[in-house]
């Protein structure tokens, strides 16, 4: 696990600039990859490439990047983990091999292969970068479902007349360079305030892009580029292709056998490393399920951690789980460790926010997920795996029963009544917490909107829909659902799914995650975001995912009879949560004179992007106590602490 960076010139360039260049991109990586850094360059072709490792498999300088390929034709640099690089070995056959990494394994199966078949044999996640000294070209790639990071573009530099073609896994990198010119794609703005984060293609930096998931770019030597005619990504891996060859074979039964086997064969695979590793345990049906299955593979008790909120008057019981992983943790007989989180701690984190994310970003539940992650870290654990995709694969979120419901039976109403419903619903007293009222305010808009499956699902994953009442200049957001209509799935749940696992995951859950663990130096994994565990859950009916005719709706239902054969039922009788934090209730109390400074009029008007009269209203009401716009307040307060600390970023 690393972080990578490089320039291609396309031209001669001194070793002295290229060099200087490669290092500060290294340089601004090193959170990424703590334990040695590296650079390689070619000053004919003008192109440098960096790395930063974490030393997770083959401690030894033999795993050192940028790495050569046996025959001398390909340098990598390389971010991520091949989890089935021992099989590639054996099934490449007798080579000199340098050392034991799979950075080695998968150049020497490109080199024998081809790049799209070695990386079909793949199972993993990454982000690379590969120059071909031969042709002279640079391929960058990125895995299936985009866990790792990676971004690309054209830049220009205040000492250097020509456009340069960039890339990093992270804007940091970029913005590292002498002479860039920092500039807010105002595109990108207004996908964030919508959804509470940049989606992909776009980046907050004008000019520069994020490589969508299961695609890769080719810039050959003799392309002289610039921002007008950047070569077009093309996939590796096509979601939509995969997908629907899964569902178009979808099993009647219930595939529990076939899907236990391949979760166990991949956690196993995942849970090798030359470093300790633990697991995330929530007590919620995803990790405990990687927990059961990781500790019965295991001949010693395995780690596992979770957050545990401390009761201060600010609801934080609502929210606590550490019960229920402890509950677990002593059922499975794990090492278990419980982190406190408080109003304090919150305080301490959220000034390097904007440093752990670099472009904004704003589900609230990354104060949570830096913290535990570098708490981990703190204990000298470098790799845990995680329960992420189950949500997405499995059907996990309300959205994927509730939005074909509200499609079906209000479609077809006038705008007029259901505008009538809506507002007898908010008559009607809500349960009071202040998830109950972000539910709320998101029910009413999707049944406003209902008469298009898209335009529901846009409801319930937005902030808010009226941006313009915020943004001082709005472009035309990008929206996470364009392509919604073009999903080839056999049931509108399903296609609900496979938009949450195209934009959802990769845009929010994969960037909360892989920033907070990378930023404090540890590593996770995602058993559930294996391809082939993907492909079962594709190839299981509705029935067995949502809905079960035994018992009617259960999310997550084939999930559940898996994990029920080793913990009992009894344990998870609880309401999903979610990894949430008493975020609204905290903006009144301990957090609120922090908030108060960032939505200042003053500081608003000065920054010029948002408006202070519609942000001031908004934040009044919260402090009153309606807390239907929890979410908007958190990413604006998000945007208003990564605009002010920008420039040092």
């Amino acid at each position: 696990m690393c972080g990578i960076s490089g320039l291609f010139f396309q031209k001669n360039i001194n070793q002295r600039i290229l060099t200087d260049y490669g290092l500060r991109m290294s340089d601004a990586l090193s959170k990424r990859g703590p334990d040695s850094s590296g650079i390689w360059y070619d000053s004919e072709s003008g192109i440098v490439l960096s790395h930063r490792r974490l030393s997770i498999r083959d401690l030894s300088i033999k795993g050192h990047q940028p790495m050569l390929s046996h025959d001398k034709s390909l340098m990598i640099v390389f971010n991520g983990e091949i989890y089935n690089f021992e099989d590639l070995k054996k099934e490449l056959g007798e080579y000199k091999w340098e050392g034991n990494s799979d950075t080695e394994v998968l150049l020497t199966a490109i080199q024998k292969w081809g790049l799209k078949s070695a990386l079909m044999r793949c199972h993993g996640m990454f982000s690379f970068a590969l120059w071909n000294l031969k042709s002279k070209s640079l391929i960058i790639a990125r895995d299936r479902f985009g866990e790792k990071p990676l971004y690309w573009g054209i830049i220009k530099l205040r000492d250097y007349p020509d456009e340069i073609m960039s890339f990093a896994s992270d804007l940091a990198s970029i913005w590292s360079l002498p002479g860039i010119k920092k500039e807010i794609e105002h595109k990108a703005f207004s996908n964030f305030l919508k959804y509470g984060y940049v989606s992909a293609p776009d980046s907050i930096q004008k000019g520069i892009y994020q490589l969508k998931p299961g695609h890769i770019v080719e810039i050959k030597y003799n392309n002289k580029l610039n921002r007008l005619n950047l070569p077009k990504p093309r996939t590796w891996w096509n979601i939509d292709k995969v997908s629907l060859q899964s569902f178009s074979s979808q099993n009647s039964g219930e595939n529990i056998s076939l899907l236990e086997d391949t979760l166990k064969k991949v956690i196993k695979e995942q849970s090798l490393a030359d470093v300790t590793t633990a697991s995330f345990l929530s007590g919620g049906i995803d990790s405990s399920l990687i927990a059961a299955l990781l500790q019965s593979q295991s001949t010693k008790k395995i780690k596992t951690y979770n957050i545990s909120f401390k009761e201060s008057g600010n609801n934080e019981g609502l929210f606590d789980e550490g019960p229920y992983a402890k509950k677990i943790a002593n059922y499975l007989d794990t090492e278990h460790t419980e982190i406190d989180l408080t109003p304090k701690d919150i305080k301490r984190i959220i000034p390097k926010i904007p440093f752990i994310y670099t472009e904004p970003f704003s589900d609230a539940s990354q104060l949570a997920t830096s913290i535990i992650c570098q708490e981990i870290s703190n204990l000298n654990i470098k790799v845990a795996l995680t329960g992420d995709g189950a949500d997405e694969l499995f059907g996990g979120y309300n959205r994927h029963f509730y939005a074909p419901l509200i499609n079906k039976n209000f479609k077809n109403y006038p705008y007029l009544l259901k505008k009538f419903f809506t507002k007898l619903m908010n008559i009607f007293p809500t349960k009071n917490s202040d998830l109950s009222q972000e539910k709320k305010r998101k029910l009413i808009n999707s049944i406003l909107k209902s008469n298009h499956i898209q335009t529901i699902y846009d409801s319930i994953i937005s902030n808010n829909n009226n941006i313009e009442l915020f943004h001082k200049y709005p472009e035309n957001e990008s929206s996470d659902i364009s392509f919604f209509k073009s999903l080839k799935a056999p049931t509108i749940s399903e296609k609900v799914m496979l938009a949450d696992t195209i934009s959802y995951l990769p845009n929010n859950i994969l960037v909360k995650l892989d920033r907070a663990a990378m930023h404090y130096g540890l590593e996770t994994r995602s058993p559930f975001l294996d391809d082939r565990v993907a492909e079962i859950a594709w190839n299981t009916n509705l029935d067995n995912k949502i809905y079960n005719k035994k018992i009617g709706y259960s999310s997550k239902y084939i999930l559940k009879e898996i994990l029920f054969k080793y913990i009992p039922k009894e344990n998870f009788d609880r309401p999903k949560t979610g990894f949430s934090i008493p975020i609204a209730s905290w903006l009144r109390g301990p957090l609120k004179d922090w908030a108060n400074d960032l939505l200042s009029y003053d500081l608003i008007n000065k920054q010029d992007f948002l408006s202070s009269h519609n942000v001031k209203k908004i934040w009044e009401s919260h402090l009153k106590g309606n807390s239907s716009n929890t979410e908007l307040i958190w990413t604006i307060l998000m945007w208003q602490c990564w605009l002010e600390n920008w420039e040092n970023i």
